[in-house]
């Protein structure tokens, strides 16, 4: 979702603004939310304390994974119900863990209170040129929807048809 001006295009849009669109544009079948967190250094060894990994951190609404073809090779992306699980890509799942299945293994963030983020699915790594940036994806918080200081958020829609909204 765009929005353009005189001078400006911005796809950057409060979450209740988001949200009306969801429930109110006729042919939406899926409206998939957003919002950059940025890089965040991470740890796999929660008695460790330092954070080796410094990696993108993207809040997510569950409708992601709906809205765009994820190719998963490991786990299960159904499990991405809950703000303790995210799903992180092939390329981090071999830097976190080497050879090791990333799925059911755990990350930490700093910053994030002592949350462990439970790894529940492994996505193939997205091409430089796609719109979704390899990274960690977390799901968005209900919390999150009241949240002045974190409204910039970005939004795609899957059409239930190609002429959806015309």
């Amino acid at each position: 979702i765009e929005m353009s001006g005189e001078d400006q295009v911005t796809a950057s849009f409060p979450r209740p603004f988001l949200d009306k669109i969801q429930r109110t544009v006729p042919g939406a079948e899926a409206l998939a939310i957003l919002h950059e967190e940025g890089d965040c250094y991470i740890k796999t060894d929660p008695a460790s304390p330092e954070y080796p990994f410094f990696e993108r951190v993207t809040q997510a609404s569950p409708e992601l994974l709906v809205t765009f073809d994820f190719d998963i090779t490991q786990g299960d992306p159904a499990f991405f119900n809950r703000p303790d699980k995210v799903i992180i890509s092939e390329s981090q799942a071999s830097a976190f863990f080497g050879n090791n299945e990333a799925v059911g293994q755990h990350l930490q963030m700093l910053g994030v209170d002592s949350v462990q983020y439970e790894v529940v699915a492994v996505y193939k790594d997205f091409p430089r040129n796609s719109s979704l940036k390899n990274g960690i994806y977390r799901m968005i918080g209900e919390a999150f929807r009241d949240e002045p200081g974190h409204w910039a958020c970005t939004a795609y829609v899957l059409l239930d048809s190609p002429d959806g909204c015309q």
